[in-house]
């Protein structure tokens, strides 16, 4: 909007530009005149008041010469203003424009080309998809999809990826249950959520939007629509016949088949599954992008382990949950662990998450995909 309004104001700009220029040729017409009327004028004609007259309108001409080149220079300005309008970081955005105008030859300046105006329009529609989607670029961000290869569709894609990151949040089950449903019976295990929570956050981690997710869905909501939409059957589906919250249902265990439902009914994702995972596949997986899902059990808590959770007694044995992990440092060697049955993110070493892995080692990987345009 502010783009549009200076492109009005630097047509104004110019306009005023246009008028001041007429009214400058009408009167230097008039000066011509009237010069060579005195110049023509019968001997002994005194000139004294011409000399006057001629002074100030001189006067005139060239106050109206700076006045029309003063509406021309704002309005370029208004115009560079314009451009960077559309760019996220005003100082690095002034950086990036005034390039524009360096060329390696020694002409100071260089005139305004189809490639700048390509350049300009695709800034504005980068700033405008952003703007549509309620996210703010970084300029990296910025620069990366102004000077990439993707249309559209693409770009738009990346913004939503990139908005989905970063409102990304741990998803603690049994308050989710609490929001969801007015109380949680986490404490005795009656709430079995840790798969649905866990593939909730895997999804958002790498951008990609799980069932029911819009900015500002509450953690209760989110779990119940991810669970309905991985359920294979009706009975845990976490719904009753008549769509309401079902506490029963959200008390039965979702297993393998669950997870990989989740292929063809959530766009953008592929997830695959492996029983042979442990800390380094993960580490691998991780850097390239993608998320993991990993099952594990409860048995030896209390010998040191991470897995002593927020709910549950570390005296629980042969508990199996399910858990994302998420990030990987390389310089810690610590891996970013999403469990749901915690109230917030915890970091462990490889040797705890393999403790972990190894009791009941499946393990699904989620990564991002093109979608079709």
């Amino acid at each position: 909007m502010a783009g549009d309004k200076r492109r009005v104001d630097s047509a104004v700009l110019r306009d005023l530009a246009g008028a001041t220029q007429a009214k400058r040729d009408r009167l230097d017409t008039f000066y011509n005149e009237c010069r060579s009327r005195v110049d023509s004028a019968p001997r002994g004609w005194s000139t004294g008041e011409w000399d006057g007259t001629h002074t100030f309108m001189l006067h005139e001409l060239q106050q109206m010469d700076k006045e029309r080149q003063e509406l021309v220079d704002r309005a370029r300005i208004v115009d560079v203003a314009a451009a960077l309008a559309v760019l996220p970081n005003p100082l690095s955005a002034w950086r990036s424009f005034l390039k524009l105008f360096q060329p390696a030859s020694t002409t100071p300046n260089r005139p305004w080309t189809a490639q700048d105006q390509a350049l300009f329009e695709r800034a504005r529609m980068i700033q405008g998809l952003a703007k549509k989607s309620g996210y703010t670029l970084t300029q990296d961000e910025f620069l990366k999809l102004r000077d990439g290869s993707l249309g559209e569709k693409g770009i738009e894609a990346q913004i939503d990826r990139l908005k989905v990151i970063s409102e990304f949040r741990h998803i603690d089950q049994m308050a989710a249950e609490k929001d969801a449903y007015g109380t949680a019976k986490g404490y005795s295990f009656g709430n079995a959520d840790c798969v649905p929570a866990s593939a909730a956050m895997a999804l958002m981690s790498i951008g990609v939007r799980p069932p029911g997710y819009s900015t500002g869905t509450s953690a209760g909501a989110l779990v119940s629509s991810v669970r309905h939409d991985m359920a294979t059957t009706d009975y845990k589906d976490g719904v009753n016949q008549d769509g309401s919250y079902s506490n029963s249902e959200h008390g039965i265990g979702m297993d393998d088949k669950d997870i990989l439902n989740i292929n063809g009914k959530v766009p953008g994702v592929k997830v695959s599954n492996s029983t042979k995972y442990d800390s380094v596949t993960i580490r691998d997986s991780l850097a390239a992008g993608s998320s993991v899902v990993v099952s594990g059990n409860f048995n030896g808590r209390g010998s040191g382990e991470p897995w002593a959770h927020d709910y549950f007694s570390d005296k629980a044995t042969n508990t199996n949950h399910v858990i994302a992990v998420t990030a990987y440092d390389p310089v810690s060697g610590l891996y970013t662990v999403n469990d749901p049955g915690r109230s917030a993110a915890i970091t462990v070493t490889a040797d705890a998450l393999d403790k972990f892995t190894a009791r009941n080692g499946d393990a699904w990987t989620f990564t991002r995909i093109a979608t079709a345009p």
